[in-house]
């Protein structure tokens, strides 16, 4: 699940949620499908600049998941007392 960020005031940034996949079905691939699936519906949106993430910061299993797919941590970020992590899809202008 994601967000566009309309009412923080970045219209052209999605944010996406945490997506949990069952521990029956962990390490299956399931996860990695299903990101990929996310992040191609998310890049179809035209206003689509960048996508963020938060995340355990002490997770190396998150870390590594996310930046398979091309984000970048970018800091630490206190509301959510999680690691940010950002996905440039498109330069704004």
């Amino acid at each position: 699940m994601y967000e566009r960020c309309v009412n923080e005031g970045k219209p052209s940034e999605y944010n996406l949620y945490r997506m949990m996949i069952d521990k029956l079905y962990q390490n299956k691939g399931i996860g990695s499908v299903a990101m990929q699936l996310l992040l191609d519906e998310m890049k179809q949106q035209t206003d689509c600049h960048k996508i963020s993430v938060c995340y355990d910061e002490t997770s190396e299993r998150h870390r590594k998941f996310y930046q398979r797919f091309g984000f970048t941590e970018v800091g630490y970020c206190d509301e959510y007392e999680e690691m940010l992590a950002e996905l440039i899809v498109k330069k704004e202008v």
